[in-house]
């Protein structure tokens, strides 16, 4: 008799927990959500154009009642430990998939949202809530610094330049199309277009992160030396 195969061991990552935010932290993660909409508007140059939403209050029965579908207002989503949600799909087809792990899952309303007004935060008022698993405070800080930074240009401030301080977002629009947007302590440098090769290995990469240290260090002290 053939011994039993054993059995394959999933490789896809356990779903976050599905919490029911207290109403307190649903209020501050909803103004988390205002404040960062706030500061994307802002370093596009039109702060005037972001809009405020606020807290979903509903009874477990109300929330079932109207949840599913594919035209329901009401979805469960993932968030990252920043607040944020977690995109469905990568910012790109191709490449590394740069998005937050997941550390829980929400429900939001989606009705009356648009490009510049965020999604509602759900909270289920007649079920047992929990903590959200985030740092709220640091995260309505590091909000707050962002809303005082937007639109404003990236600069040593006087100081040496320090690799931990910059940030490198990659795009690929295709195999060997590729553009990457670098920050610095949290304020855009610019954005660059990239140059994608195919490896000997036969996997098509751009520029490494060096490569985008020695241009961020180049800008930024030829900003430098300019503003002296």
């Amino acid at each position: 008799m053939p011994a039993p195969k054993a059995r394959r061991v999933s490789s896809k990552p356990a779903a976050a927990p599905l919490i029911n935010p207290t109403a307190e932290e649903a209020e501050r993660l909803q103004r988390i959500w205002n404040q960062q909409m706030l500061a994307s508007c802002k370093a596009k140059g039109r702060p005037e154009q972001a809009e405020e939403n606020t807290v979903t209050p509903l009874t477990q029965a109300t929330y079932s009642a109207n949840s599913g579908g594919s035209y329901s207002p009401l979805e469960t989503v993932e968030i990252s430990a920043d607040g944020c949600i977690v995109p469905t799909h990568r910012a790109s087809f191709c490449g590394a998939d740069d998005r937050q792990p997941a550390v829980a899952r929400i429900r939001i309303y989606t009705r009356g949202t648009g490009f510049y007004k965020p999604r509602s935060v759900v909270h289920i008022s007649d079920k047992p809530a929990k903590a959200l698993p985030l740092n709220l405070d640091a995260i309505e800080a590091e909000t707050r610094q962002a809303i005082a930074d937007a639109g404003e240009p990236a600069t040593l401030g006087g100081a040496v330049y320090d690799p931990a301080l910059m940030r490198i977002k990659r795009y690929r629009a295709s195999t060997s199309q590729g553009e990457v947007v670098l920050f610095y302590n949290g304020r855009k440098i610019e954005r660059y277009g990239d140059t994608i090769r195919r490896t000997e290995s036969g996997e098509y990469r751009g520029h490494d992160d060096d490569y985008w240290h020695t241009v961020a260090r180049r800008v930024l002290s030829e900003a430098q030396e300019l503003a002296a």
